[in-house]
């Protein structure tokens, strides 16, 4: 997005993205994949906007430890899972101009999510007695509070820090009907760049999830 100060007040970007992680219980799972987009960055002073599409696939891998020790699960095989998925997401920020810096104090973002692929296919066909808690949706909305500050390294270099707190709003439901769970995880990225190329690497932690991710902004349009 560009900075307050640049003439440049839109402009269009493709972004790619490749991660890695671990999930589910201690967390015995493995993920990983990528994911393509494309958005639009809007400058209007006192605050900023951007509206985006995507598209992601990849991996998602059972572990094996299921069946394995005392009191092995019968429902889990091991192995890979394909998962593919598309959607968009949009967002709103404001933005304090400090010299050759600024900060974006208070950024609000929604996304919405189409899963498709075994991985999905798989937790829909667990039945209750294999799991705690599970997500049989193969749609998800997010939204989450963002903060972020950046700074030119040099004329043409700048560099940010950016940390956020998301959220679903689908709750995940004991089997045994105890209590409920809602999905959240803290995001923070580091980030340098020009004015049309921006790299990233973003770590996140969350509910039964630790992320890696690192990726690429190319602007293609003003």
């Amino acid at each position: 997005m560009p900075l307050t100060a640049d003439s440049m007040k839109s402009a269009t970007y493709v972004s790619v993205h490749v991660m890695q992680g671990l999930a589910n219980v201690r967390p015995h799972d493995a993920f990983g994949g990528g994911s393509l987009s494309i958005h639009r960055a809007h400058n209007f002073g006192s605050f900023q906007g951007f509206y985006a599409a995507n598209a992601t696939i990849g991996g998602y891998n059972v572990s094996d430890g299921y069946r394995q020790g005392e009191n092995p699960n019968q429902y889990y095989k091991g192995g890979g899972r394909f998962f593919g998925g598309v959607g968009a997401s949009a967002g709103i920020n404001g933005v304090l101009p400090l010299g050759d810096a600024e900060w974006r104090y208070l950024g609000a973002e929604m996304s919405w999510q189409q899963e498709y692929g075994e991985y999905y296919k798989f937790r829909k066909s667990l039945p209750d007695a294999a799991v705690s808690y599970i997500d049989r949706h193969n749609h998800y909305i997010t939204w989450g509070f963002n903060t972020e500050m950046l700074g030119r390294i040099s004329k043409t270099l700048v560099g940010g820090y950016k940390a956020g707190y998301y959220t679903s709003i689908n709750k995940l439901y004991r089997t045994d009907g105890a209590n409920t769970l809602r999905p959240g995880w803290f995001s923070q990225t580091l980030h340098l760049g020009t004015p049309r190329h921006t790299f990233h690497v973003q770590m996140n932690a969350g509910t039964k999830m630790l992320g890696f991710n690192i990726g690429a902004s190319f602007m293609v349009g003003r």
